[in-house]
């Protein structure tokens, strides 16, 4: 009795460490979900959704939780939609035991066929005296992004922010440029960085091309030298001495070669 007593404390701190991270929306929208109220489900994950207040677990939860509702409601094409949408998000996501083995199949099929999480690229280039940034985001399958920000700065200058996809700075040739972006999705979650602003990503932007110079193919080794041979003819006091193979060959009989005789050449 008083080894469970000692283990009632941590039960209760756990307890209300996942009670603080739970949101009261995604909660009752799952536990209609398991009272098959689909349509009140579905509302419930919608304003879930709407709202500002989310974090990744949550937004996976929305979206695991809305592709079950829709498949209740027959609503297939919506179903791959969400899972798309999972897929960018976490592409490993292991997903409730209330989720049939259906959905899960078909998840595991839109990753193999290269579904894959949303990632965030920034292209720096020179623009006269300017540096333009330019942000694109990789395996987006639309509407899980609400907006993109791209932060960028000149050596130890001010940080500008753009949610436009593209900012553009002065620099000096050659001056640093540290930049990183965020993108906010459904639920006002944070669900890609990409640098951040006490870890930025450095870019070293100079007016010209430095190509690095090409590889010289090392000459190839000298050739082995061919040695030719000649056939000598030999010669003797104008006698050649030839041998002759006659065969002789019955049907039924062994082959074989008579013995060699000589022959005088004139």
């Amino acid at each position: 009795m008083a080894r469970i007593a000692s283990w009632l404390p941590a039960l209760v701190v756990l307890a209300l460490a996942s009670r603080a991270h739970a949101h009261p929306l995604v909660d009752d929208a799952e536990r209609q979900l398991d009272e098959a109220r689909f349509g009140a489900a579905l509302t419930l994950f919608d304003r879930a959704a709407q709202g500002d207040d989310l974090d990744v677990s949550d937004v996976a939860r929305v979206l695991e939780g809305r592709a079950l509702a829709l498949r209740a409601l027959g609503r297939e094409d919506e179903v791959e939609v969400d899972l798309l949408r999972l897929a960018a998000l976490r592409p490993q996501h292991t997903f409730s035991a209330r989720v049939p083995p259906e959905i899960a199949h078909r998840f595991r099929v839109l990753r193999e066929r290269g579904a894959d999480r949303l990632r965030a690229r920034v292209q720096v280039r020179r623009d006269g005296d300017r540096v333009r940034l330019e942000l694109a985001l990789v395996n987006d399958p639309g509407g899980l992004v609400r907006d993109a920000t791209l932060f960028a700065r000149a050596g130890d200058g001010p940080w500008s922010a753009s949610t436009e996809g593209a900012l553009s700075l002065e620099a000096r040739d050659g001056e640093r440029v540290d930049y990183y972006a965020r993108v906010i999705g459904i639920g006002g979650a944070l669900i890609v960085e990409h640098g951040a602003e006490d870890a930025p990503l450095p870019a070293l932007v100079t007016s010209h091309v430095e190509i690095a110079p090409g590889v010289t193919p090392s000459e190839p080794s000298d050739p082995w030298p061919w040695i030719l041979a000649g056939s000598g003819v030999i010669a003797a006091a104008g006698i050649v001495i030839a041998i002759v193979l006659v065969t002789t060959a019955q049907p039924g009989d062994d082959t074989r070669l008579s013995p060699p005789r000589p022959v005088e050449m004139p």
